[in-house]
């Protein structure tokens, strides 16, 4: 064990001296650096302070033992006496950490009051209220020279959506065979970036020979466009882009035949197409489409115990202007 240090510390009491505790300091090996029974005592003057009034009677022997750790130091305080228990403090860091625990351990167990760390600092006083602002004096309202503005009726805003009619016709492949024209036209209606038209559409007749007689093949039928505004707006220059669907009717006779009939068989195909157009004078404005349609099934047409006089192409082709005219 190390050094070790006595010190009686002593209290007034009803005007007679009393021994308020008698503290032994034991610092072992690697502590001898820290406090010593008069440097707790400093220290517990330092923090605490005796209460007024009577003071508790009996002895009080406080024993410190203070070992060094692996972060710090620990201090082992025995009390024996009118207070007995033992308590261990570990406290990291140095021996003035170590002196500071001890000192306000040691006040509490000798019934001494804690200092505050700060004194109570007074309130500020308050500042002396301040003239108020005078209210600002209105002025008098001034004459306007201007007449007085009458209030304007905002024009209502164009509708959103147009429609109208369309009339045109052009070239096919197919349609209902070979090289042919067409005619078409409907209604349509369309937004801002999109149109939808419904109509219908004509092909002429063609002959087909097929010995000993002749086969005549005609298409008709209606079809919808779909068109969403690829580039400009309808009103002007524009290019959109569709997808066509068409519901028709072929219709084929024969002639020259021992026995002459005549079949119709629906015609269904999907497909697409390119339109673009622009104004040409007032509602009327012209367009221009080119497609593809592809027949949903096959039809054909035969002549019995001879074979088989038309069968429709796989893929068909159109393309043609038209004029578009606005109705609303």
């Amino acid at each position: 064990m190390g050094l070790g240090v006595i010190l009686a510390l002593f209290g007034v009491c009803d005007g007679s001296e009393a021994q308020e505790a008698e503290i032994v300091v034991d610092r072992a090996s690697g502590a001898e650096g820290c406090a010593d029974a008069q440097a707790l005592q400093l220290a517990i003057e330092r923090v605490g302070v005796v209460p007024e009034g009577p003071r508790p009677d009996g002895e009080l022997r406080l024993h410190v033992l203070i070992e060094p750790t692996a972060g710090g130091f620990r201090a082992e305080i025995l009390a024996t006496g009118r207070k007995t228990g033992v308590r261990t403090l570990d406290v990291p860091g140095d021996c003035d950490a170590l002196t500071d625990a001890v000192a306000v351990t040691l006040a509490l167990l000798l019934d001494r009051e804690l200092r505050d760390s700060e004194p109570d600092q007074p309130l500020p006083p308050e500042p002396e209220p301040s003239d108020p602002l005078p209210a600002p004096v209105a002025s008098p309202p001034q004459p306007s020279a201007r007449e007085p503005i009458l209030p304007t009726t905002a024009a209502p805003p164009s509708s959103r959506w147009q429609g109208g009619v369309s009339l045109g016709g052009g070239v096919t492949h197919g349609l209902p065979h070979a090289w042919s024209g067409m005619l078409d036209g409907g209604l349509w209606v369309r937004e801002d970036s999109f149109s939808l038209g419904l109509g219908g559409f004509w092909a002429p007749a063609r002959t087909l020979s097929f010995v000993p007689g002749t086969v005549e093949v005609r298409l008709l039928g209606g079809r919808v466009r779909g068109c969403g505004l690829a580039w400009g707006t309808w009103d002007g220059g524009h290019l959109a882009g569709c997808a066509e669907g068409v519901v028709g009717q072929l219709r084929g006779q024969g002639d020259g035949f021992a026995a002459n009939r005549t079949q119709q068989r629906p015609w269904y195909a999907l497909g697409a197409s390119v339109s673009a157009g622009g104004p040409i004078h007032g509602p009327v404005d012209w367009a221009f489409a080119a497609g593809i349609l592809v027949p949903v099934q096959r039809e054909s047409f035969s002549v019995d115990r001879i074979g088989q006089a038309y069968e429709a192409d796989p893929v068909a082709f159109f393309a043609g202007p038209s004029l578009v005219t606005q109705i609303f």
